[in-house]
């Protein structure tokens, strides 16, 4: 078994994040299957895919793999989410106006999700994560006027 380079990960998951959901111009790839909605993106020998089914309630994972010099990819890192928008007719301005502008600003330490705490107006984000980039759990939650309306669950880590 070879190591990962967790600085290169990282590094790369930011970069990754930033291209894919987070971006409104990010192009979707064909769906992996009926219903789901998928990202990739590729920098050098790092390659990300992100896949997710539902809207309102939703279930995705993200992978990583590293192509090696013999040209084979193996998955390195590994991540699995669920989030739910929990007050009907908030969904669109949550994901547009809070979510996928705190995507943008992933946590340097674990670039899992968003920072910490990101206030846009009246709306705060908040993302608390437990253990490492190598193995790591962590809650998303989105509150408008102090009011919880979204709420996402993830866990995941290394998977060499």
């Amino acid at each position: 078994m070879t190591s990962v380079d967790i600085d290169g990960l990282r590094r790369f998951l930011v970069r990754a994040k930033r291209a894919t959901y987070a971006d409104p111009g990010a192009a979707q790839a064909p769906p992996l299957r009926p219903g789901s909605h998928d990202y990739d993106y590729g920098d050098g020998p790092w390659i990300y895919h992100d896949t997710y089914i539902g809207q309102l309630r939703f279930i995705g994972e993200e992978v990583v793999h590293r192509r090696e010099q013999s040209g084979d990819e193996r998955p390195v890192w590994a991540m699995n989410y669920l989030g739910v928008s929990l007050v009907p007719g908030t969904a669109a301005e949550v994901y547009e106006r809070v979510l996928r502008p705190a995507l943008l600003d992933p946590d340097a330490a674990v670039p899992v999700r968003g920072p910490a705490v990101l206030d846009v107006g009246d709306w705060r984000y908040t993302f608390t994560a437990q253990g490492d980039l190598a193995q790591f759990s962590g809650e998303e939650q989105i509150l408008a006027g102090g009011r919880l309306v979204y709420r996402l669950l993830c866990h995941g880590g290394l998977v060499v």
